[in-house]
Order: C-alpha cells, then structure tokens, then sequence
C-alpha cells in the first residue's frame, strides 16, 4: 500500500467518522445542545468533499488554475471557519463543565472573553505587522 492510498484513506475515514458522529448526535438529539460541535463537523464533511472532488477532476474536466485557485480558497476558508468554530466548542465545553458553579462560571467566561480579544488583537497586529 503507498502513501497517497493510505492518505486517501485516512481522508474516508475521517468523513467516515464525522457523519457518524452527526447522526448519533441526531438520533441522541443533541445536535441543539452541541452546536459548534455539530457545525465543526457538518464543515469538515463539506469541505472535504469539496476538496477531494477538486482533486478528483482537477487535471480532466477543469483547468489546474482555476482547480488550484478554487482548491486554495477553500481549503483555507474551511480552515478559518474551522478555527472559529473550536473556540465555541472549547468555550461551550467550560460553558457545560461550569453550570452548577453560576459565579465561576460568570468570572470564566470574563476571562475567556478577554484571552479572546487579546489573541484576535495579536493575531490582527502580526497579520497586518
């Protein structure tokens, strides 16, 4: 077995393993409960089939720029959204984890907020640096 083979398969697998996820959440009837984890995972489906159907006709049906410029687009879009959505889904782990502790709940979430807007405001400032 080569590489690209197991590469490929490892992709199947990981698409595999986010529907499955989704209709168990479906079926358990927390995809309500679980938002971010459920847009995380509905993304990464999208943007892997996406990405795999540009690879599939990028050299026959389609021209390599504009596979490469759609490919390029996409993949870091997804990664964004991606990024986005794991810090609600960190912040909707504490969120759960510090229901019955209302003050500390309130204080983390303060700080969260904060530890936030200083890494965009960091992220912001060495991106346009």
């Amino acid at each position: 077995m080569n590489n690209r083979a197991i590469i490929d398969l490892l992709t199947y697998a990981e698409v595999a393993s986010c529907v499955l996820t989704l209709c168990v959440m479906q079926y358990r009837h927390q995809i309500s409960q679980y938002k971010a984890l459920a847009l995380f995972l509905a993304t990464r489906v999208t943007s892997t089939a996406i990405l795999m159907a540009i690879l599939t006709v990028a050299g026959k049906n389609m021209k390599a720029g504009l596979a490469y410029h759609i490919y390029f687009y996409t993949y870091w879009a997804s990664y964004a959204i991606g990024a986005i959505l794991g810090f609600f889904i960190i912040y909707s782990i504490y969120d759960l984890a510090m229901a019955p502790l209302r003050g500390l709940q309130r204080l983390g979430r303060l700080m969260f907020r904060w530890a936030a807007g200083i890494a965009v405001a960091i992220a912001a400032t060495m991106a346009f640096g």
